[in-house]
Parts: structure tokens; sequence; C-alpha cells
């Protein structure tokens, strides 16, 4: 499987979690499809998911290689909040000597990896091999994140602990204002996780470029911002779930995708929050109650572990675990999408043509409801 000599050969490294994975391996695809060796390293907790997912690819045609790492670590599946990230992030540590041995013994050309990965971008340059650093978000949150961590450095957002504040995020394209509490750093302090994320950003600077997942179409402002205000080569490889053409073919037989058939135009509204948000039984009873008397056709998912009394009928389906958004939201019958601002979720939206009901949960959905409602204008 090492790269033969003046053949082009790329390893990708992505997080450990759907919204991660998904994005990486389709970019994976795109550079297979323009004659380039792909290698994807896998955790023991993804494997079986990546594998499923590799062969699905290979039956389509692309050639892509599967690398174990050997770790303890486990995946981002067995996070409950988002308070676990900080330790989550720190067990990435343990594949630095497992990335080294490979790279060591397979010289790829160059690696792509997750941005919350940046002991890749030390390993890979010790080895003077180019590292790309992929962002499964868009250049929005990327700057907001910049713009609060620079000004709360300088002193231009006041390092308080009052969460009602309402801040105006300087130095953007837009004036974009959020409450203290939706920032990713809102006091300033310093933590495992705040000193996590300086090395994400010093890892970035000093990586080849950045690859991000979105389209300049749809955020050209930010595009053109991040670049000059990092200073870095970035490219727009987005949207990534369009190379997934195939899956979405096959998803067409799936009975979601059957009674959505028998809907008329624009009368359903889809409802996802995505597989790592959590709602407390009494939230999802009120979403219930809500869809149930808003006199609209529905299509819900939720977690496969949802234990209610509620079942799919005439007016709604219920959907546990997995669902075809892609296919769903392109279906002529979807006419909405209540949805908890993944950046995903926002891309295939975005993609469909269909308007956003926004509820962010945590982290840079918060960030990516701004672009959705004041920026792009495609939700509310």
């Amino acid at each position: 499987m090492a790269s033969q000599p003046h053949e082009l050969h790329i390893f990708f490294f992505p997080l450990m979690a759907p919204g991660h994975i998904i994005p990486m391996l389709n970019l994976a695809k795109l550079f297979v499809l323009r004659g380039v060796g792909a290698t994807v390293l896998a955790t023991p907790t993804a494997t079986p998911f990546l594998r499923d997912t590799i062969d699905r690819a290979r039956d389509c045609g692309y050639s892509i290689n599967l690398l174990l790492l050997p770790s303890s670590s486990n995946g981002a599946e067995n996070l409950t909040s988002p308070e676990m990230s900080p330790e989550f992030f720190t067990a990435l540590e343990s594949f630095r000597q497992p990335l080294d041995r490979v790279l060591r013994e397979h010289r790829p050309s160059c690696i792509v990896s997750d941005m919350f990965m940046p002991f890749t971008e030390e390993v890979a340059n010790a080895l003077n091999i180019p590292r790309l650093v992929f962002h499964s978000m868009g250049f929005f949150p990327l700057c907001v994140m910049d713009s609060v961590d620079r000004s709360i450095s300088n002193g231009s957002i006041s390092s308080t602990n009052d969460d009602k504040d309402t801040i105006e995020v300087p130095g953007l394209p837009h004036r974009i204002e959020m409450k203290r509490s939706q920032l990713h750093n809102s006091t300033g302090a310093r933590n495992g996780f705040s000193e996590f994320m300086e090395r994400v950003k010093e890892s970035e600077l000093k990586s080849y470029g950045a690859v991000v997942n979105s389209f300049y179409e749809l955020e050209p402002e930010y595009a053109d911002h991040y670049r000059e205000t990092t200073g870095r080569k970035a490219w727009c490889v987005g949207p990534l779930s369009l190379i997934d053409d195939k899956a979405a073919a096959e998803a067409q037989r799936d009975r979601v995708i059957a009674w959505l058939d028998s809907k008329p135009q624009r009368s359903v509204v889809y409802v996802c929050f995505g597989s790592l948000s959590r709602l407390t039984a009494p939230q999802l009873r009120e979403i219930e109650c809500g869809l149930e008397s808003c006199g609209h056709f529905y299509v819900w998912v939720v977690r496969s572990r949802y234990d209610s009394e509620c079942r799919s009928n005439e007016k709604g389906m219920i959907v546990e675990g997995w669902a075809p958004q892609r296919a769903i939201l392109q279906h002529a019958a979807v006419g909405g999408f209540v949805t908890h601002c993944g950046w995903n979720a926002v891309m295939e939206s975005a993609e469909a043509g269909v308007p956003m009901v926004t509820w962010p949960m945590f982290a840079e959905q918060f960030y990516n409801e701004r672009l959705v409602v004041e920026v792009a204008g495609i939700g509310g």
C-alpha cells in the first residue's frame, strides 16, 4: 500500500464522529476521481463504520484504502455532553506514535487531517510531509471564533461572567451580535479546552493550507476574510455531500422516501437535531406535541434510544437512528427544516433550497445560525 515513486498518494485522518468522517470520506473520493491515491486512517471504535462506508464507496468505483491505527481511545459516539470534549480531544494524543509509525513506513505525499488533531501537524512536519487542515465547518464560524479570540486577548471584548450580555463581534464584514453564553470562549478563562484550541489554531497556521467544506457563493465575504486575516491558503471544496450521489439514489427506495412520495409538494416539515445533540424527555414530549398540532406533515429523526409511545402515522413519521437526510431535503414534498444548525445540515439544506428553522444546541452551531439568519437569509 506504500506510495509508488512519483505517484501522488494522500492520507486522510478524520475525527471519529459521523459529522466529520463522512465529509472527509467524500473529500477522499474527490481526490480519487482525479487520479490521486487515497488512504483513510481509522481508530478502533470507528473502524466498523468506516469499513462499511468505504466498502460502499469501493462498490461505486472509488479505490480507497483503510488503515487501522491501534489505540484505547473512545470515539465521539461515547460523548454524553459537550463538556466531555476536552477529555476526548486529549485522548486523541494517543494516536501520535501510531501515526508517526505509519507515516514513516508509507511516506504519503500529504496528510489531510481534521482541525481537532493538531498533533498531526507536528508529526507530519517532523517528517517533511505537508499537512492540510480539514474544516468540516464553514468560513463564517471560523472567522467568528478568530475574531472572538483576538478581541478577548486585546480587550475589545471584556472578560466578564455575565452570560446575559449581548456582544457585537468586532472586525467582521457584517454586524453580528451574540449573547456571551453563545461564544466559544466568553470570558477568556484559561482551562484545558481553551489551551487545546490554542494548539489547534497554532497547528493550522503552521500547516500548508486549509480545505473547507463550503462553497464560495454561500459565504464569499467570509472566505475572503479568512484568507486575509490568517494569511493562509484555503480552498472551498464543498458541498462535499454532492459526491454522494449514489448513496442518495439508493436512499430513494427507503421507506421514508416512499412515505414522502405520497405527500403534496412543500407540505412536510423535516426535523433533525444531529447525532450528538441530547434532548431531555420533557423536550421530546413538547416537540412531539408541537408537531402533532402544527397542521403539517412531518418527518422527525430521533436517536435510536428514544423511548416514546408515539409512532409513525398518516400525518407524521418518526425515524429512529440514521435517515437519508440529503435525499429527504431534496424531496419535493419537504418545505422546511427544523435543525440544530450543524454545518452538514446547513450545507445540505442550502443545497436543496429548503428554508431552515434554527435551534442551535452547542459549540459553533450558534455561529452557523447567524450565518443562516443574518448573513445568507435562508432561515429564521
